[in-house]
Order: C-alpha cells, then structure tokens, then sequence
C-alpha cells in the first residue's frame, strides 16, 4: 500500500454543501424523504420533465436522472452543467476531473516535493518577468 494520502477523495466529496450546488444550479428541489428530487438539468434528457425524475441522494452524494439513465457522484454533476453553461469542452474538464482524482492518492512526500517546486518556479517567473518586463524596462529608460 502507499503512504498515507494527503487529500482523500471522499474527504472532497463530503466538503462539498449540497444545499449550496443545488442553489447555484438553479435547481427547484422537493425534500421527500431520503433524496432530493426535482426536474433533471442535465442536456442529455429529452423533453418536458412533468414529473420530477433526477434525484440526489444526500447521504450517499450521488445523483440519479430515472428518465435519461444519467448518474454519479456530485463533483460530476456540477462538471458537466457547468459544459453546458460555460460551454467549455468535455475532454479537459475529463482531464481535469481524472487528474484530480489521482492526485488525492498522491502521499505527502510527493505534495511537498510539488509544494517545493511549486514555490522555486513561482520565484524564477516573478523575478525573471520582473526584471524583463515593459514596464520595468520603460522605468529604466525613463531614469
């Protein structure tokens, strides 16, 4: 087994507030028991949706649309709406998704490598784009 995770994916997951996604999303819920239900947002489903028939199940955070056959868990359903509003491409925000989820396996060696790394190019660019910058050079003339 690896070392020990530094984010987990369920820890992700369950930070995430469902009665904040389903406001943002413009979702008009019906608490009736156990899920949530309401009218399905999602671009795959046809027609008129007369009867509510997407559901999310708060304890389990999935999500389920019964007349489209769409499901999974609640990061997925955020990605794909916002596809469809931001109209962003599927395949990065895939990559994006994949990515992610790998990452909350890494161990803590490996985010503190990264973290390290992370910081000496953050100085290399903002020392090397400050002293090769427009600005900074129309300063050097100007003086």
């Amino acid at each position: 087994m690896r070392g020990s995770s530094l984010i987990s994916w369920n820890i992700i997951k369950h930070h995430i507030d469902i009665d904040v996604v389903e406001s943002r999303l413009g979702l008009t819920i019906d608490n009736s028991g156990d899920e949530d239900v309401c009218s399905c947002p999602l671009p795959t489903h046809d027609g008129d949706d007369v009867n509510p028939s997407f559901a999310i199940n708060r304890d389990k955070l999935v999500f389920n649309c019964f007349k489209c056959g769409v499901g999974g868990s609640i990061p997925t359903l955020v990605m794909m709406i916002l596809c469809v509003w931001k109209r962003l491409s599927l395949i990065p925000v895939l990559g994006v998704m994949c990515c992610t989820y790998l990452m909350t396996s890494l161990g803590w060696t490996n985010w503190f490598r990264f973290f390290i790394w992370m910081v000496a190019g953050f100085i290399v660019y903002f020392f090397y784009s400050y002293t090769h910058s427009k600005l900074h050079i129309r300063e050097q003339e100007a003086a």
